[in-house]
Order: structure tokens, then sequence, then C-alpha cells
């Protein structure tokens, strides 16, 4: 229960920095790292739905035409995740073919979540087509970027670091 407290802390005050400095600090550039590492802590069910509830309570909070990232990205986590492997997993196993480094599977999870927060924000009534409006996403995910990706490689950086020092509990621990 301390570790879910600990995780919807730190989403607050994200959450939080994000409300109370929209000039300064982009949509999307503190709560969506944040989600992300609550998604590789937890690694299950219960990181999912807790990362799931925080994406749609930012929906909430500031709606846009689909709530595109709290569906798609709760979605998209298992795949991620039953790729990502554990601290012995990565330590003493190899899998065949090539292989996204585990320390970039948060912040490239987060562009994903950036890429799809940036096409639903966009709305059909400014006279673009759709190629228009998707030709504007690399522009518009400039901000964001700057702020999103430092945040997400330290957080993931604190993830790997707290599973060599054993500072995060597995969840599979004692079912082995």
């Amino acid at each position: 229960m301390k570790p879910v407290i600990t995780a919807a802390i730190l989403f607050w005050v994200g959450f939080s920095a994000e409300l109370a400095w929209p000039q300064t600090v982009v949509r999307g550039s503190l709560i969506l790292p944040l989600v992300m590492a609550i998604l590789f802590w937890f690694r299950d069910a219960r990181g999912i739905f807790l990362a799931g509830s925080c994406l749609l309570i930012d929906w909430v909070a500031r709606p846009t035409s689909v709530p595109l990232t709290a569906v798609i990205v709760p979605l998209l986590a298992p795949v991620i995740l039953a790729r990502a492997p554990d601290s012995e997993t990565r330590r003493f196993s190899r899998r065949p073919g090539p292989t996204i480094p585990f320390a970039l599977h948060l912040p490239l999870l987060t562009l994903v979540g950036l890429a799809i927060q940036q096409i639903s924000e966009f709305s059909g009534g400014d006279g673009l087509s759709l190629f228009g409006q998707l030709a504007q996403i690399p522009r518009s995910m400039a901000g964001p970027l700057l702020t999103a990706v430092p945040v997400s490689a330290a957080l993931s950086l604190v993830v790997i670091l707290a599973d060599e020092l054993g500072l995060r509990h597995s969840s599979r621990a004692g079912r082995n």
C-alpha cells in the first residue's frame, strides 16, 4: 500500500505543477514520465490500473476531444512490460535477436504517449486536412520533449537502480 500512496503523491505533485504553471510546463511533460515510471515500478495490473487512473484524471481535468492517451497507454503497457526483463533476467539471460536496452523502454514509451497526446489534442475545425495535422505533430512535440525526455531518463535510471539495490519489491516475491 505504501508504494501506491507514494506513486499517487508523486503524480499529484507533477499534476499540480503542470496545472499551476501552464505557460512554463507544457502539458504532459511531467505527468507522462511519472505515469510511465509508475508502470515500470509496479510491472503488474496494479501499476496499469494506477497509471490508467492517473491519465484519466488528467483527461477529466483538462479534456481533449478523445482520451486517446488514457486508453491506448494502458492497453500498450502489457506488451511493453511483458518484454521488460526483471533485474535477474536482465543480468543472466540473453534474448535472441536485437533488443532495445531496458533503460530506453521508459523514455520510448513516454515518447509514444506524447505522440498520442498530441494527436488527441488536434481539432478538426482549423481547416487543415488529416495529413496537414499529422505533419504538425513533430513541431508541436518539441516543447514537451525538452522536459519529458530528461525526466523519463532520470526516472528510468531510478527504477533500474532500485532493482539493482533491491529497493523495489517484486510482485513475484514469495511465489517462486
